[in-house]
């Protein structure tokens, strides 16, 4: 870790860009000092899936691999009026960084040009590298799971329920889950989660007549949620619009439980219907 008063502005996961960029440089120390000591043979970044940061590792001095990294996954173009304004903006800075870093951020580079493997999440973050680095790109989702194994009821009585779990951001795409639901008479929807987006949310289910339909739980322990999507849901909904290699997915999947996303990033490599986007 840095420091302490390296380190004192740094509240959960709010600044933790920065702080990673400056981890690095402690870190290439650390492991240089490392190398010193026991003359590795490989070298293997893996922290914060983000392609675009780039990496120190090749600084080290043995052979590297890269990942698994994400970050080529984009927000569709025509979807993007569901993330509402705030979404638009965000995700418009967001690009704008991406786009930079990719020609800009040294570390970056670096990591490209001098790891002998990249591992990647998704087809989409294997064409965001340059052209002749892809060939040292293999498809390698992160997701580790650890549910243990257990019988879904199938025999419960209620209605078609369908079930969201995960941060209640725009890029989630709740928006779609909601106006999906709306589509479908009879049918309700459990979000559980939490997040900025959730005003907006509440207010769109108020307008398309759903308030005795979608029921906002709010953070679901973890223990408690896949009891809850064994026992009450019949299809789980991930339509995020740019997710690297989300672990709702797969554990969804693991649970016996159909996922339905949209075919962007990671969702469908991890068991994800996808549906045209």
């Amino acid at each position: 870790d840095l420091p302490e008063r390296a380190r004192r502005w740094k509240r959960g996961r709010r600044g933790i860009h920065l702080y990673y960029l400056l981890w690095q440089a402690v870190a290439l120390r650390a492991a240089r000092e490392a190398h010193r000591r026991h003359r590795f043979d490989l070298v293997w970044h893996l922290t914060l899936a983000n392609i675009w940061f780039g990496s120190v590792a090749p600084l080290v001095g043995p052979p590297v691999v890269y990942g698994p990294v994400g970050g080529g996954a984009r927000v569709p173009w025509r979807l993007l009026p569901t993330l509402g304004p705030r979404g638009v903006a965000i995700e418009a800075v967001r690009t704008s960084v991406d786009t930079v870093a990719r020609y800009a951020n040294p570390l970056a580079r670096i990591a490209w040009r001098r790891s002998r493997l990249v591992l990647v999440q998704n087809p989409e973050t294997r064409r965001w590298l340059p052209r002749r680095h892809r060939e040292r790109a293999e498809q390698f989702p992160n997701v580790v799971l650890d549910i243990p194994p257990g019988p879904r009821r199938r025999d419960r009585a209620g209605p078609p329920t369908a079930a969201y779990a995960g941060d209640l951001l725009p890029l989630k795409g709740v928006a779609l889950a909601l106006r999906t639901i709306a589509r479908l008479p009879g049918w309700r929807l459990l979000v559980a989660g939490a997040g900025p987006d959730e005003p907006r949310l509440r207010r769109l289910a108020a307008d398309l007549g759903l308030e005795d339909r979608v029921q906002f739980l709010g953070w679901v322990e973890r223990d408690r949620l896949h009891q809850l999507l064994r026992d009450q849901v019949d299809v789980f909904l991930f339509p995020s619009l740019r997710d690297q290699a989300p672990w709702a997915v797969a554990e969804a999947r693991a649970l016996g439980l159909p996922v339905v996303c949209l075919g962007v990033g990671g969702p469908p490599l991890l068991g994800g219907r996808a549906v045209a986007r």
